[in-house]
């Protein structure tokens, strides 16, 4: 046999060993396969406890607002019965006081004393309603008087009475003024029969 000969290998030779190697390979692969199979498995049990965790985190947070909530709610409640318990109080304190002033004899008194005051108060009140029916009225009397009133009332001129400006009136009335005139107190319309006033100065006749 040449030196080239003895160096090949031939196929019988390794079938006692390729035979179990490939039975090792086939048992790695369906090994792998297996593992993979896991890890998908621990994956989507990984994902399901992440969804587990964040529905609890989130019902937790729920659990905390709701929480709150009732806490607030409470504390409201509570500061309002401490105001009516002290309106309570206060009542108790009334009732007390007025006991005591019954015992005392004083209470028939009091509620006199603010009896008489209440009737004052109406009586009073009954007066001004009265005076204020009166003025209304005579303000309706004179306001139709007026509606009624036409034309005008002539004011003559007369010499000053001691030192005061002196007016006849056309409808019989008589006025006299401390300081200045018509004009500078305003005065338009006659006092007496309500009619626009026309004025009349000798100076003024003259010169017509």
């Amino acid at each position: 046999m040449s030196e080239t000969e003895s160096c090949l290998v031939r196929k019988s030779d390794i079938e006692p060993f390729t035979k179990p190697l490939k039975k090792i390979i086939k048992q790695l692969q369906a090994d792998l396969d297996t593992a993979k199979r896991e890890i998908v498995t621990l994956n989507a049990e990984v994902t399901i406890q992440k969804s587990v965790a964040e529905i609890a985190k989130h019902k937790q947070i729920q659990f905390q607002n709701t929480a709150l909530k009732h806490i607030g709610n409470a504390q409201r409640n509570l500061a309002t019965a401490k105001a009516e318990n002290e309106d309570l109080c206060d009542n108790v304190d009334a009732i007390r006081q007025d006991m005591a002033d019954m015992r005392a004899g004083t209470l028939a008194g009091k509620l006199q004393t603010r009896l008489n005051t209440v009737a004052k108060l109406l009586i009073e009140g009954k007066r001004i309603v009265k005076g204020l029916n009166q003025e209304r009225h005579n303000l309706r009397a004179e306001n139709e008087r007026l509606k009624e009133v036409k034309g005008t009332c002539t004011w003559r001129f007369r010499e000053p009475f001691d030192g005061d400006e002196a007016w006849n009136a056309e409808c019989g009335a008589w006025y006299t003024f401390i300081e200045g005139g018509l004009e500078d107190n305003g005065v338009k319309y006659c006092q007496k029969c309500g009619r626009l006033i026309k004025e009349v100065r000798p100076d003024k006749e003259s010169d017509k």
